[in-house]
């Protein structure tokens, strides 16, 4: 069973994020990839965060992208 961060993670690595290691804990390379996904999506430039919001759009974008399947 995927733990939320891990799916996230796999998630942005699908989509072309470098996140590290996938192992389900929200490390520094993971954060440096949600901030740009952030920037790139949000324009938001100071977080590192995901709230729900984030999470539907990450999904989102996985799901859009062809390679991801």
């Amino acid at each position: 069973m995927l733990t939320t961060i891990k799916l996230l993670q796999t998630w942005h690595s699908e989509i072309g994020y470098s996140v590290g290691k996938i192992d389900g804990i929200y490390h520094h390379q993971f954060a440096r990839a949600v901030r740009h996904f952030r920037v790139n999506f949000l324009r938001q430039h100071n977080k590192e965060s995901i709230d729900l919001d984030t999470a539907d759009l990450i999904r989102a974008v996985r799901a859009a992208n062809p390679k991801a399947d």
